[in-house]
């Protein structure tokens, strides 16, 4: 779900969506799509505790790719979504709101991608990975 969340608050970023337009995606992106693309993965989902039970927050680890043709358009899509979201501290979504009590940047990097066909044309990917502390209900029993 913060994957759907963290697509609506970025769709909400004039900046973002006019690098992207709609080609930001949970998971993967379908097959046959062009031009620079966000893929949002969830990597870990961990409720915190008190001493008898959950606390109502999970710290999640969320992974954003920023996809695009060169090295420098793939680092400055990435730098829209490091100034949109590092340290942020609202709500994330419109559909079903999740609040984030904090978020931040725990590692990043690049790489490239050698293209699968004979062309010259290589994928540039700059990754974040950031920890975010999202409240959540508490179980009941």
């Amino acid at each position: 779900m913060i994957e759907q969340q963290l697509a609506e608050f970025f769709r909400a970023d004039d900046a973002i969506r006019d690098r992207v337009a709609v080609r930001i995606y949970p998971g993967r992106a379908p097959q046959g799509v062009q031009g620079e693309v966000i893929i949002l993965t969830e990597i870990t989902s961990t409720p915190t505790y008190t001493i008898d039970l959950e606390a109502g927050v999970h710290e999640k680890i969320v992974q954003v790719d920023c996809y695009a043709a060169t090295a420098k358009a793939a680092y400055e899509l990435s730098e829209l979504i490091r100034t949109r979201l590092s340290g942020y501290r609202g709500d994330i979504g419109t559909t079903t709101p999740a609040y984030a009590e904090s978020c931040r940047i725990i590692s990043s990097g690049q790489e490239t991608e050698q293209p699968s066909d004979a062309s010259d044309r290589w994928i540039h990917r700059r990754r974040f990975d950031f920890a975010l502390f999202v409240q959540a209900s508490v179980p009941s029993f």
